[in-house]
Order: structure tokens, then C-alpha cells, then sequence
């Protein structure tokens, strides 16, 4: 388990496209390279997980699997990895969003915690289920 900096980079072609990246080290927010400007760093401890969880979840806007680039709105992709139910923390984000914008991420991601916390009660509900009916039926025979 390696901790490290999950990233997200704008590109200047198509509009609203994002690639996703991740590092050990802790990339230079003044960076910017090949038609790419840094918009997002966070903190994790797992940034392998990180990195699944959040291209997992992104996995419907992806453009480009070798380079990791999804055509969503900011707001949705800053949203995902901030939903996540890993620990850890925002680093930096640049001055690209408006109070409009930052309210609507604030919603997106507090809709994806709960539509996550829902998940988790659905399977943890189905565990005790299935408890009860292996206890039911070792009883049974």
C-alpha cells in the first residue's frame, strides 16, 4: 500500500475532457505540459486503490483507456474521487470553478456518498439474510 497524489489535468482538446493520473510524488500545481493544465490534487494513502476506485467509477465518460482521459464536467470527476470512501485529502484545486460550480460539486458529492452509504446497507442487509437462512437451515437438518 503506497500512498501518493491522484491528479486530474484539463485538455485543451475536446472541451470537458480530463485525464486521471496518479504519482508518488506530489506533482507541481504551476505545471503544465502538452495541451494538459493541472485543475486537481488530492492525498491518499492507497493511491492504487484510489486510482481503481475513481477510473472505475468513470468508467462510462471514458474517451481514451491508454491515456486515461474521460469527457465529463469537472464538477463530476472532482465529485467521484472525492465520494470515495477512502481516506484522503484535498490538496489543491485551481481557481477554475465559480461559486455555482463549487455549490453544484458539494451536491454531487454528497449524493454519491449517500447513493454509497445505500449501497453498503442493500449488501450488508443480504449478508444477514443469508446468515439467517445458513442458520435456518443447518438447524433444519
Amino acid at each position: 500500500m503506497n500512498s501518493g497524489y491522484l491528479y486530474i489535468e484539463s485538455l485543451t482538446q475536446p472541451e470537458h475532457a480530463y485525464h486521471l493520473a496518479m504519482s508518488v510524488d506530489k506533482p507541481d500545481s504551476e505545471r503544465v505540459q502538452e495541451g494538459r493544465k493541472l485543475v486537481y490534487i488530492a492525498k491518499f494513502r492507497d493511491i492504487d486503490a484510489a486510482f481503481m476506485h475513481a477510473s472505475g467509477k468513470l468508467r462510462h465518460r471514458c474517451k481514451h483507456l491508454d491515456t486515461v482521459t474521460f469527457l465529463t464536467e469537472l464538477t463530476t470527476m472532482i465529485a467521484v474521487i472525492e465520494a470515495d470512501g477512502l481516506k484522503h485529502e484535498r490538496i489543491w484545486l485551481a481557481d477554475v470553478l465559480d461559486a455555482k460550480e463549487m455549490d453544484a460539486l458539494r451536491t454531487e458529492t454528497e449524493r454519491l456518498q449517500k447513493q454509497a452509504g445505500n449501497q453498503d446497507l442493500i449488501w450488508k442487509m443480504v449478508g444477514i439474510v443469508a446468515v439467517v437462512i445458513f442458520l435456518l437451515l443447518s438447524i433444519a437438518i
